[in-house]
């Protein structure tokens, strides 16, 4: 019988008693930005001007060395073996061309989540206003998903008054991470996880009038439960890549929220977890399928 999914909520005693959670959360957040790196790549690779630009260099190529196929030659076998080779050598040329390109941007926001004052001390930061959690998926003993809500005021105020933590609390909060693992996701678990935070905001504080989160492009699984939950687009903040693709600022008002939520759209929690590997989404052209065409064209 499979087991349930459990969601823990980072406080000071349970982030005390389980030393081994910063390291797993610091983990989870490598992942959540590699697995982008990975996906930007890939729909870098595999645009259509990418495309005709690899089979049109490797053609020229073909040209300039003669290794073209010859129509009315009898060539030998193993010759027909070098339109191979040289559209996998301008493959390759291209992917870490591609990945040269997209991975310092990466690089770069790695290094500025891991090094973000949140992840410094997660008990204290995420204690600053009551409306403010970070959440932690487990399966077992392992980390497979976080959702970090921040709702408190640049202020930093005492923890141990009740008043003055109310009084940090900002009207507009901000989850700053939101990740579950690919094989986890088969049975909309982001969902599941995203309500239990959304309601735990709004009810917490009644200063909090509007949740924000900023949306990537290359997390599909993300901007699906985020448009679920009624969040709406404001406006684009900055783009990465190649072809430039945009981040987007999302939000939901308390308002909004009530109004969609009054009769929750489904249960939490009631159906036994999977863990078969879903495919991203995007168009995945198969590399030797594409060989095989140009082949074909090239000996007709």
């Amino acid at each position: 019988m499979s087991r349930q999914p459990k969601v823990m909520r980072f406080n000071m005693g349970r982030f005390g008693a389980a030393s081994g959670n910063v390291e797993g959360v610091r983990s989870v957040v490598r992942r959540s930005i590699m697995e982008q790196l990975s996906i930007a790549n890939a729909k870098t690779i595999f645009h259509p001007i990418i495309l005709g630009a690899w089979m049109y260099l490797s053609i020229a190529f073909m040209r300039l060395i003669d290794w073209l196929i010859r129509p009315n030659v009898v060539e030998r076998p193993w010759v027909h073996f070098r339109s191979v080779i040289t559209f996998t050598s301008v493959a390759c040329l291209f992917i870490a061309l591609i990945d040269m390109s997209n991975r310092p941007q990466f690089v770069r926001e790695l290094q500025r989540a891991l090094t973000a004052p949140d992840l410094d001390d997660i008990t204290d930061y995420y204690s600053r206003s009551p409306s403010s959690g970070f959440w932690l998926l487990r399966h077992g003993k392992r980390f497979v998903g976080i959702l970090a809500v921040d709702a408190a005021s640049p202020e930093k105020t005492a923890l141990n008054d009740v008043a003055r933590r109310n009084q940090s609390t900002s009207t507009t909060a901000t989850i700053r991470h939101f990740y579950i693992h690919s094989p986890y996701r088969n049975r909309k678990l982001e969902q599941d996880v995203l309500l239990i935070a959304l309601r735990s905001t709004f009810r917490s504080s009644p200063i909090v009038q509007q949740i924000q989160i900023v949306d990537s492009p290359f997390a599909s699984n993300i901007r699906d439960s985020i448009r679920w939950a009624g969040f709406q687009r404001q406006r684009a903040v900055k783009s990465v890549g190649v072809f430039r693709w945009r981040y987007a600022i999302y939000t939901l008002s308390r308002a909004r929220f009530e109004a969609q939520f009054r009769q929750p759209k489904r249960q939490v929690w009631t159906n036994s977890i999977h863990t078969q590997p879903i495919a991203e989404a995007g168009c995945r052209v198969p590399l030797p399928f594409i060989i095989t065409l140009v082949y074909v064209y090239l000996c007709t």
